[in-house]
C-alpha cells in the first residue's frame, strides 16, 4: 500500500509506534488504521474502521493501551 498523504486525521505514539487514524486525502475520506515503526521506518495497516474518520479523531489511550476513537 502506497504512503497517502492526509489531513484531518488522529495520531497516537504507542510502544515505538505512530498510529494514524482515518484522514482526508483531498477526495476521499479514510477508514484505516495504520501504524508507523519508528525504529524499521515502515508503514503498516493495522486495522479498517466501520467508519470513516471525517475530522480529527479525539483518541484516548488507556493503560491497557486500547486506543478508543471518537
Amino acid at each position: 500500500m502506497a504512503d497517502i498523504p492526509r489531513a484531518y486525521h488522529g495520531v497516537a505514539f504507542v510502544d515505538g509506534y505512530v498510529y494514524v487514524i482515518g484522514g482526508f486525502d483531498g477526495v476521499s475520506y479514510f477508514n484505516t488504521v495504520r501504524h508507523f515503526n519508528v525504529s524499521s521506518f515502515e508503514w503498516v495497516q493495522v486495522s479498517q474502521l466501520l467508519f470513516d474518520v471525517k475530522c480529527n479523531a479525539l483518541l484516548k489511550l488507556f493503560y491497557s493501551k486500547v486506543l478508543h476513537i471518537w
